[in-house]
């Protein structure tokens, strides 16, 4: 069972930084799906939800994906997905259902590292940086 005993939505990443620094039993939450699959006592869950970090914006140059972006985002964004060939919409299209994908984020998926994320083999393949 996954326990934390505080919780703190931090308006920025220096802000979540510091407070990670405090303690190493202090986590980022990002959706929360992930975190699950493992038990274990978190000392403060960190949430980003209010950072800023839920976007997919695109300059002239790249692509800045957020890492609370859900995975839902990344397979329904037409224009990044017509620049990398649909990539990410067949990546993440087979997981589970349209409720999960609405609440698995980017970088939950990728800070991860499991062995079945079709999206970090995604992001690997377009040799793209965190």
């Amino acid at each position: 069972m996954l326990r934390f005993g505080t919780y703190v939505r931090v308006g920025n990443a220096a802000e979540a930084y510091e407070l990670l620094q405090k303690n190493r039993n202090n986590k980022i939450v990002g959706g929360g799906i992930w975190m699950r699959l493992g038990s274990r006592r978190v000392a403060t869950a960190i949430d980003l939800s209010a950072c800023g970090l839920d976007q997919i914006e695109e300059t002239e140059t790249e692509f800045r994906i957020g890492a609370m972006c859900t995975l839902r985002q990344l397979e329904r964004h037409a224009e990044l997905n017509a620049l990398v060939n649909h990539v990410f919409e067949f990546a993440v299209h087979d997981i589970v259902g349209v409720q999960l994908r609405n609440t698995a984020t980017v970088g939950g998926s990728i800070y991860g590292r499991f062995g079945f994320s079709d999206v970090l083999s995604a992001f690997l393949a377009l040799d793209s940086y965190v």
